[in-house]
């Protein structure tokens, strides 16, 4: 996989995080949901909000390091916890768009950080 592979992934979880965001404000104000205005909807929005932020910087920004492994590792829990919130507030919908931002995940994080050979890039002899 290449580096455009890794920052499809990220673009694919960036697109179902921000589905999802749309998805949990609209069942937060719409009566009649059996959410609307709770604190559990609402920490879904910021969960899909931060989701979301996370999947645009890994998408944006080249190279790796700690830093990219931070935001790797906390989507993850982000994905399965928005993902578990999702199941306990009965949004399909929801649930579905965690599953498919997992798929991206998946790429993002299987696929390798750099396969670029730079000027400065030591040779294997």
């Amino acid at each position: 996989m290449t580096r455009e592979t890794r920052a499809g992934g990220a673009w694919l979880m960036a697109a179902a995080a921000a589905l999802g965001l749309i998805v949990s404000i609209v069942q937060f104000y719409r009566r009649g949901s059996g959410v609307d205005h709770t604190a559990g909807a609402l920490l879904v929005i910021i969960s899909t909000a931060l989701l979301l932020a996370a999947a645009l910087v890994l998408a944006s920004v080249r190279g790796g390091g700690w830093w990219r492994t931070l935001l790797v590792a906390l989507s993850i829990l982000g994905l399965l916890g928005t993902g578990a919130a999702a199941w306990f507030l009965h949004a399909w919908i929801l649930l579905a768009l965690m599953v498919l931002a997992l798929v991206g995940w998946l790429i993002l994080s299987l696929s390798p950080a750099s396969t670029a050979r730079g000027p400065h890039a030591r040779s294997a002899t």
